[in-house]
């Protein structure tokens, strides 16, 4: 009974929901009905109000008022007999302005010119000026102090003259052009260097550098000697480098390089820079490299073919040369064949190691200056700051010239030059402390005393010229006047030509127009009579709101679907009809807010009804009210936000005495400008007078408009702007340079200057010290690549590092790669597969064996064992009537045996007495032919074999054939157990070379591996990054340098 009493009050709450929703609506279509209706009141109240202030001010009747007062102005003017009456007041106007001037102005002038004048020219004017010049000196002799200069301190020309000379220190000159660099420093010496250096890799000269390379292989590389000491040359007799090896060796590679490996080195045009000329020498030295590399994968290749064809190169005298590789060629006694292997060697090892010196080459030269090309690289850098300082000094000198000149060139020094600064900063001081006073008491003072005195007598010429002036202007514009103003033969006043023209236009327009132009306002305000809203006794009822005045009316209640509705129907309150926001709110209520009430009084409530359950929804219907009261009579400062009757009534106020929003004036304000028009200025001359007051205003607001406009760009602004933040010593209120940077006020700047001047010497002294540590490092370098007094520098340590590693060897690093890459090849593919397939046979056996441990039954073997536990160890047939004995079974009959052979021991002795009869008779036989053979050999055979001891008469015994053999080891083979040692003692020999190289590679070998490395990663980032950084930081200070010069 209770849920059947709940749901029907809900069913009607919800009804009665949905009732006074349409109610709600309803009365928002009423009340937009009654809204049009009361300002439909309020526009008839308007135009009644404006018909009444017409009449009130007498409007129509304003041009008979002005024609009445015209007539009597007339009489007036006619009973002046002439101008003295009319010009009184004016001529007493000017008689007290002459005496106020007399008294005041000029006095005041007279007294500041003889007496103020000069007293304040010194405080105010060449006191500052003194004191500003003092200042630039001062200033000038504490950036002179930070450099320790020599000589006057406070010339520019002696600091810029410094900093030229630091400059021209780091951009340095360029060397003779020997390889010592003879006279280079600094960067151009560092550039003329650079391009010795690819000179000599350069077209035509490459060859030269590799010649130097195998003269230095043959010198200094210890296989190439011990392959040349085979073929007959000893290092201790100083030959190793003799002509013949020069000339038959070395010449015969470069001549055969030359004709297979053509090579025309570095090429490019003189103006490239430090990069692209390092690129080209390491892209000559790869190109070699890969060319001869290319040439070496040939086994017959002419190179190696032609050395093996040189015949000087096996030194005259030398006997027997040592076969040094693993051919075979030892087995053979042929001297040539050991000569053209030790050659082959030769020729391949001083080529690879060519091949891999010019790569190397290369390779460093990318390490040290290219670094792949990339911007941070050294040889980058050089190239940046190369030109920086080239246009630094050229533009410090030119700054700098003439700066130790005297007489006549140093008066008039070059412009644009620190001296001619200098020079400008002196004049200026003479100027200040000696000439500005004269020219100050001559050319200001004097002249202005001068016209003093005769200020009075021009004072009183003035004043009696104005005076006659304003009689005859007084006596013209009487008769002027009485021209103007006439009457007609009926008495009334008539007016001359066009006199008082644009009065009678715009009293005319006013009186035709004003009436009509005012109700049609308030109806483009508020809107025309709505045709569809019924009439009354007094006309239509309502009135059709303006939405281009009512837009924030309109919003809220759509004056179009009011418009739409008809035949009793009201708003739909939903968001697909777009009523406005008010309908929406009201419809929400029935919507939204029935949503929250739906679970739980609704037709299938999910939730339990609480105190909550009423509480949310009128909370929602409360808010939306609220809303609507706000929407209705809200308060607030913003416009947008005020309610519909606040609106009203601030439209009211404005129409009754204020100003109506956006309007220029009010409805007050018209009927106080029309009284005054009336009480004033129309009985005057209102255009000539109107005319020149708006020219007057015009100009006055221009003129307001320029300096002051409420705006960041008025010149008062941009004056204040100027005189705080523009002489400030911060950034100027966000103002941008041509460069989007900051722009800061003048006392930064000063600052700013200030700070980098006192850091210049620094600065100067860190590039200095920079551009000394570049040069030390350079050195350094050079004597870690290639020291020609030490075996141990990186060059040395790659070669030998390249023999470890074993290019094209059976031993070695390479060698062990290719033994992996053939693990890799062949058993590491197959073997899987091997594997693979064995386990697959292993799983088959298995499985198989499965099958028989545990396959059909009485057929497997756990079935068999168990029977063989169970039947086979009884007394029973085994394995179910196959005729198969038990256990049981089986040892009663090994009993029935053992009980046979007890039976038969007679038997067993008759065979033993047969088997011991057979043996005598063998030991018989072997006594009459095995023991006496046997002592034949004995006594004959083991001795000098004098009687014959055996079937075929040989005699000859043990002992002679040992005397023979010795006989045959000490005449024969004497030759071959000397050769046997010497073969022994090579092997030996061998041997412990190779275990001595084994043990350098292990041990000294990866040493100096890792010293290379460490060597490497000290120098790149130790001393040579300290040189790029401060290279770097000199490109940063140096481009600051230009651009305060510049400034």
């Amino acid at each position: 009974m209770v849920c059947c009493g709940v749901t029907g009050q809900t069913g009607m709450s919800e009804q009665s929901v949905e009732q006074n929703v349409q109610k709600a609506l309803q009365a928002v279509v009423e009340m937009d009905g009654d809204l049009k209706k009361d300002l439909k009141k309020v526009k008839e109240g308007i135009k009644i109000g404006i018909d009444h202030v017409i009449k009130t001010l007498q409007v129509n009747e304003l041009d008979e008022k002005v024609k009445n007062d015209l007539e009597s102005l007339r009489g007036k003017i006619e009973g002046l007999n002439n101008g003295d009456e009319l010009a009184d007041g004016p001529l007493k106007a000017l008689a007290a302005q002459k005496k106020i001037l007399d008294e005041g102005a000029v006095k005041s002038i007279k007294d500041e010119v003889e007496t103020k004048l000069e007293s304040k020219f010194n405080p105010h004017i060449q006191g500052p000026l003194s004191q500003a010049v003092g200042a630039v000196d001062s200033a000038i002799e504490k950036l002179g102090q930070q450099f320790s200069l020599k000589g006057d301190p406070k010339k520019l020309k002696g600091i810029f003259k410094y900093i030229k000379e630091r400059v021209g220190e780091i951009k340095g000159n360029k060397g003779s052009g020997d390889w010592q660099n003879t006279g280079g420093s600094g960067l151009d010496g560092i550039k003329s260097k650079v391009e010795d250096y690819f000179n000599a890799f350069g077209r035509g000269k490459f060859e030269g550098i590799v010649k130097g390379w195998l003269d230095d292989m043959v010198d200094h590389n210890g296989v190439v000697q011990r392959i040349l000491m085979a073929l007959g040359w000893h290092k201790n007799e100083f030959n190793l480098k003799s002509q013949n090896v020069d000339k038959s060796l070395t010449w015969n590679i470069r001549e055969t390089l030359g004709k297979q490996i053509p090579s025309d080195g570095a090429s490019l045009s003189v103006t490239a820079d430090i990069t692209q000329k390092i690129t080209k020498v390491k892209e000559a030295c790869q190109t070699f490299a890969g060319a001869l590399d290319k040439e070496l994968k040939n086994p017959a290749n002419d190179i190696v073919e032609q050395v093996k064809a040189v015949r000087e190169l096996m030194k005259r005298g030398g006997q027997n040369p040592k076969c040094i590789c693993e051919c075979g060629c030892y087995d053979y006694g042929y001297s040539d064949k050991k000569e053209a292997c030790a050659k082959k060697a030769a020729a391949e090892l001083i080529l690879c190691a060519l091949s891999s010196v010019a790569r190397q080459v290369g390779n460093e030269l990318n390490s040290v200056f290219l670094n792949d090309g990339s911007e941070g690289s050294l040889a980058s850098i050089l190239d940046k700051i190369t030109p920086i300082a080239t246009d630094l000094n050229n533009k410090l000198t030119q700054a700098t010239e003439n700066s130790d000149t005297q007489g006549v060139a140093a008066a008039i020094p070059k412009p644009g030059t620190a001296q001619a600064v200098d020079t400008a900063i002196g004049n200026v001081k003479t100027f200040v402390t000696s000439d500005l006073e004269s020219k100050f008491t001559n050319q200001v003072k004097q002249p202005l005393a001068e016209a003093v005195l005769k200020l009075p007598g021009a004072v009183q010429q003035f004043d009696s010229e104005a005076q006659e002036q304003i009689k005859q202007a007084a006596k013209t514009a009487i008769e002027k006047a009485a021209e103007e103003i006439k009457q007609d033969n009926k008495g009334q006043i008539e007016f001359r030509g066009d006199f008082m023209n644009t009065f009678d236009e715009a009293h005319k327009k006013i009186r035709d127009e004003l009436d009509r132009d005012l109700k049609q306002k308030v109806d483009e305000h508020i809107g025309q009579d709505d045709l569809t809203g019924g009439q009354s006794g007094q006309g239509f009822q309502k009135v059709e709101l303006n939405t281009d005045h009512f837009d924030k009316y309109n919003t809220h209640v759509d004056q179009q679907k009011i418009k739409a509705l008809n035949g009793g129907k009201t708003l739909q309150g939903t968001k697909d009809a777009n009523e406005g926001s008010l309908p929406l709110a009201i419809g929400n209520i029935k919507t939204q807010g029935l949503d929250a009430l739906e679970k739980h009084i609704g037709d299938k409530p999910t939730e339990k009804i609480d105190d909550d359950t009423f509480t949310v929804p009128f909370e929602t219907i409360k808010t939306q009210l609220e809303e609507i009261k706000t929407l209705v009579d809200g308060e607030s400062d913003d416009d947008d936000q005020k309610g519909v009757m606040t609106l009203l009534n601030k439209l009211k106020s404005a129409l009754d005495s204020g100003m109506l929003e956006r309007a220029e004036k009010g409805l007050d304000a018209i009927k106080q400008a029309i009284h005054a028009l009336q009480q004033d200025q129309f009985t005057k001359q209102p255009a000539a007078i109107e005319e020149a007051v708006q020219e007057i205003r015009k100009e006055l607001g221009e003129l307001r408009q320029k300096l002051k406009n409420n705006s960041k760009d008025d010149v008062i602004e941009r004056l204040t702007d100027l005189n705080t933040a523009g002489l400030g010593d911060g950034d100027w209120n966000g103002k941008k340079t041509s460069g989007g940077q900051n722009a800061s006020g003048l006392g930064k700047i000063e600052s700013e200057l200030q700070e980098q001047n006192d850091a210049l010497k620094k600065h100067s002294d860190e590039i200095g010290n920079a551009v000394a540590d570049v040069a030390s490092e350079f050195g350094m370098i050079g004597i870690k690549f290639q020291n020609i007094f030490s075996r141990n520098d990186i060059l040395d340590k790659l070669k030998a590092l390249k023999d470890q590693i074993g290019e094209g060897k059976k031993s070695g690093l390479e060698a062990i790669k290719n033994a992996i890459q053939q693990l890799q090849q062949n058993p590491f593919k197959t073997h899987p597969t091997t594997i693979g397939d064995a386990k697959q046979q292993i799983v088959n056996e298995l499985t198989t064996l499965q099958g028989v441990l545990q396959g059909a039954k009485y057929n497997d073997v756990i079935k068999t064992l168990e029977d063989l536990k169970g039947d086979g160890l009884s007394d029973k047939e085994w394995n179910h009537g196959e005729n198969k004995k038990g256990l049981a079974k089986i040892t009663s009959e090994l009993q029935h045996q053992q009980k046979m052979l007890n039976d038969q021991p007679t038997e067993i002795q008759t065979g033993v007495t047969q088997i011991t009869g057979d043996l005598n008779t063998l030991r018989g036989t072997l006594n009459e032919h095995v023991t006496d053979k046997l002592q034949k050999l004995k006594q004959h055979g083991l001795e000098k074999g004098e009687q014959p001891w055996n079937d075929s008469d040989f005699k000859t015994g043990l002992t002679k054939i040992t005397s023979d053999i010795e006989t045959i080891k000490t005449r024969d083979v004497k030759d071959v157990k000397d050769k046997l040692k010497e073969l022994c003692t090579a092997i030996r020999t061998e041997a412990n070379e190779l275990m001595r190289d084994l043990k350098r590679l292990k041990g000294d070998g990866l040493d100096e591996l890792r010293n290379i490395y460490s060597d490497l990663y000290d120098l790149y980032f130790g001393p040579l990054n300290n040189v790029i950084q401060s290279l770097k930081a000199f490109e940063k200070y140096a481009v600051l340098a230009a651009c305060l010069i510049c400034f």
